[in-house]
């Protein structure tokens, strides 16, 4: 099985990776 990165999240989602990032690291300011 391949390896799920931050840069297939956010095309998934259609945000930034550091917007994934953020989500996932649990920061303030990370709208749902």
């Amino acid at each position: 099985m391949a390896e799920v990165k931050l840069k297939d999240i956010a095309q998934a989602a259609g945000v930034s990776t550091v917007t994934v990032s953020n989500a996932l690291s649990g920061k303030r300011g990370v709208k749902q």
